[in-house]
């Protein structure tokens, strides 16, 4: 069962919580409405797209890395 929430899942809770539009948040990346709505809707992510949104977004990016389920 997995119980914790991906990055596209993340980022999209955040921008309807700050009534930020898929299009705002493309026309601040420099990308089409439509790549960013491919990449949240397969959640396919590089480490640099995601730093990238969450620079643009001004929030912090944390990176958990797991082996056989515990956190490292």
């Amino acid at each position: 069962m997995r119980c914790t929430l991906t990055f596209g899942e993340k980022l999209y809770i955040y921008l309807k919580r700050s009534n930020i539009t898929n299009t705002e948040l493309a026309n601040r990346l420099h990308i089409s409405r439509n790549n960013l709505q491919n990449m949240l809707k397969r959640d396919n992510f590089t480490e640099k797209q995601m730093k990238d949104i969450c620079q643009t977004l001004d929030i912090d990016l944390s990176i958990n890395i797991k082996y056989n389920n515990e956190t490292l």
